[in-house]
């Protein structure tokens, strides 16, 4: 697979993913993408595959988009989130308070990768409750296969 490097830490868009692709992702290590350790520390490679095409590509982020459906809550401060792909992870909310956090709520959440592993670990920068409809959860699946689809496609 082909590894896309990115010279500057602001070019690494937040990317629409599926929570089971977190589970995948390794951290950026690599030392000539950036000279600021603090900053190269919060890059991630994320592993990108063509639903039309098959090809797979690693894509630099630092900030993902998810949505799904709380699962459950473990405290005021972290919650379970699970989406379409049956994938689930956790998501810190120590940067901000959020008061309508509750079970079974369908919702948006922007954070950046923390650690990696079978439960992947978001620190969130924004959650946004969503109306809970089927229809919603259906488009967010096709959005997350276009974006990977265009990414590898045009590589």
């Amino acid at each position: 697979m082909q590894s896309d490097i990115v010279s500057d830490f602001f070019s690494a868009p937040t990317i629409k993913l599926f929570c089971r692709q977190l589970k995948d992702c390794k951290r950026l290590t690599s030392t000539d993408c950036l000279d600021d350790d603090e900053n190269k520390a919060k890059l991630w490679l994320i592993p990108l595959e063509s639903s039309t095409s098959g090809k797979q590509i690693n894509y630099t982020v630092h900030n993902v988009w998810l949505q799904g459906t709380i699962l459950s809550i473990i405290n005021m401060s972290h919650f379970i989130l699970k989406d379409v792909s049956g994938g689930i992870v956790k998501i810190s909310l120590n940067s901000f308070p959020v008061t309508w956090i509750e079970q079974g709520a369908y919702c948006s959440v922007i954070g950046s990768i923390t650690s990696s592993s079978q439960t992947p670990l978001i620190e969130a920068i924004k959650v946004t409750k969503l109306d809970n409809s089927h229809y919603l959860q259906i488009l967010w699946a096709w959005e997350v296969k276009d974006l990977a689809n265009e990414l590898c496609d045009n590589e």
